[in-house]
C-alpha cells in the first residue's frame, strides 16, 4: 500500500433525517449523507444492517454501482454516502489498494 494514500475527513449530515446512535448500528435515515475525500483507488465496503442497500455512494457526483455494499473506487475524490431509505450502517471500511 502507497504510504501516500489517506482518508480524509468525515463529516456526517441529517439533511432531513437523522444520523444517531443505535447500539453498535448508526441510524441513517433517508436524506442522511456522510462524505469523506480519498486520495486513490480503494474498496468501501458498507456494512447494512440485514444486508439492506439502502444508500447511494457517488464519486465526485458520479453514481457508483452496488448491490452489495461493496464499492469500487478507481480514483481519488469526494465520496459522498446518501440515504435513500431509513436503515442502519454498522460499519464503512475503506481498503486502498
Amino acid at each position: 500500500i502507497d504510504p501516500q494514500l489517506k482518508l480524509g475527513k468525515i463529516t456526517i449530515e441529517s439533511n432531513g433525517g437523522s444520523a444517531g446512535d443505535n447500539g453498535d448500528w448508526l441510524k441513517f435515515n433517508a436524506g442522511s449523507k456522510i462524505s469523506f475525500e480519498v486520495s486513490g483507488a480503494c474498496t468501501v465496503t458498507v456494512l447494512y444492517y440485514q444486508n439492506k442497500v439502502n444508500s447511494t455512494l457517488t464519486l465526485n457526483g458520479n453514481v457508483v454501482e452496488s448491490t452489495t455494499g461493496v464499492y469500487n473506487i478507481t480514483e481519488a475524490g469526494n465520496i459522498v454516502l446518501e440515504a435513500t431509505a431509513s436503515g442502519y450502517i454498522g460499519q464503512i471500511i475503506i481498503t486502498f489498494a
